[in-house]
């Protein structure tokens, strides 16, 4: 008998503590998932700007006004415009720094904060 009850295998409690902690993992993959594809474009659209920069030598106001139309047309909504900061250095070099931070409710009052603060692209222009 004691066997037996040895191999029974998982108890229904066991079951449902393991179903919990799948479905809160799942619900912070479908939370915290989007916030890190949006990161994954906002890096994208910084690269294309700082190409576009490099070869032409952009004004502060057409970056931002290039970047607004990026992020307009990716849908990006965890940073604006107003948000990235465009520097003109000495000799020409642009800094384009676009760190942000993103906060999202997790479950009831419980917030996750993404921070990425490797957003920042320098282009020496000619």
């Amino acid at each position: 008998m004691s066997l037996i009850r040895k191999q029974s295998g998982f108890s229904t409690l066991t079951m449902m503590m393991l179903g919990l902690v799948a479905m809160a993992l799942l619900i912070f993959v479908i939370k915290i998932g989007p916030v890190y594809v949006e990161s994954l474009t906002v890096r994208s659209i910084l690269s294309q700007i700082a190409e576009e920069t490099r070869g032409e030598g952009l004004s502060r106001a057409q970056i931002h006004d290039r970047l607004a139309k990026k992020f307009l047309v990716n849908t990006v909504k965890g940073i604006g415009v107003e948000d990235v900061l465009v520097q003109r250095g000495s000799g020409g070099a642009v800094t384009i720094d676009a760190s942000y931070e993103v906060r999202k409710q997790l479950f009831f009052n419980l917030d996750v904060v993404v921070v990425f603060e490797d957003m920042v692209v320098t282009v020496q222009t000619v």
